[in-house]
């Protein structure tokens, strides 16, 4: 599915490079020895990346060679930069080469999106309307959280537009609950402080993660910034996957524990009936 969807997305690219190959004069290793170096390396990764996509199973390095006509040994080190910046991966060490999660993650993304908005924009409002509170909605990026729709609140203390702003994974609702579920995943880097309440330490971001697992809903308190709460649950495609979360966000003078909790009945209806609305994804 998600193999599917990549290739859709950048299809229209690759046939217009094979064209620009159909079209050039001269061979391919005479031009290739006219480009820059850089350019050269570019190219060849491109090609490599096509031929990934555009095949239903994965390969080995030897078929993705003969497939491209590189040399194994450019192969290889082309495929290492690739995997760098998880374009591809590995079955298994030295393994097989498929579609990476940059990919795929941005495939879904892109595929879920107008729907997503189209049928979540109602709900929204309507949560909005219910709590009086910031209402949010998110996508999961390979390493990030993407808000692509927000209604705010009717108070004149409201929280900030999220929309297009990043967010640190471990120091937000919906990044935590992204976390949890496995739709993002954390890089290796330092854990940055906020504020005193900011989770810095990796085993006790893991029981955090365990504990959203178990009750289903992810809060923040104060751990972005003193004095913000938020409350964030999971939406789900039809084959479980949680693609999009459902948050609501306000001022800690407004949302103390006990009522930020209270909310968490209504955001899961509402995503339980976004999820419901999403067509199925081939």
């Amino acid at each position: 599915m998600a193999r599917a969807g990549a290739a859709s997305i950048i299809r229209n690219v690759s046939d217009a490079m094979r064209n620009t190959h159909r079209n050039a004069h001269g061979s391919e290793r005479e031009r290739e020895r006219k480009r820059p170096p850089g350019v050269q390396a570019l190219e060849r990764a491109c090609r490599l990346l096509i031929q990934v996509i555009s095949t239903d199973e994965p390969l080995s390095v030897g078929q993705l060679a003969r497939a491209t006509g590189l040399h194994q040994s450019t192969t290889s080190r082309l495929l290492a930069s690739l995997e760098r910046y998880e374009l591809v991966e590995r079955e298994r060490p030295r393994g097989r080469v498929r579609i990476g999660p940059a990919l795929t993650g941005f495939s879904q993304n892109r595929l879920s999106r107008p729907a997503l908005l189209k049928a979540g924009r109602p709900i929204l409002d309507e949560l909005a309307l219910r709590t009086g509170e910031t209402i949010n909605l998110a996508v999961p990026l390979p390493h990030g959280v993407d808000h692509i729709a927000q209604v705010d609140a009717p108070h004149v203390l409201v929280t900030t537009n999220w929309v297009g702003r990043p967010v640190p994974l471990h120091c937000s609702s919906i990044g935590k609950l992204f976390l949890a579920f496995g739709a993002v995943e954390l890089d290796g880097e330092e854990l940055d402080r906020y504020t005193p309440a900011t989770i810095t330490d990796r085993d006790r971001l893991a029981a955090e993660l365990a504990v959203i697992r178990r009750r289903g809903f992810a809060t923040l308190m104060d751990e972005l910034e003193p004095g913000l709460r938020a409350v964030a649950v999971p939406v789900r495609a039809g084959d479980g996957r949680v693609v999009a979360a459902l948050a609501l966000s306000g001022p800690s003078v407004r949302l103390p524990r006990r009522r930020l909790h209270a909310y968490v009945e209504d955001l899961v209806r509402a995503a339980s009936l976004l999820g419901s609305q999403l067509p199925a994804q081939p």
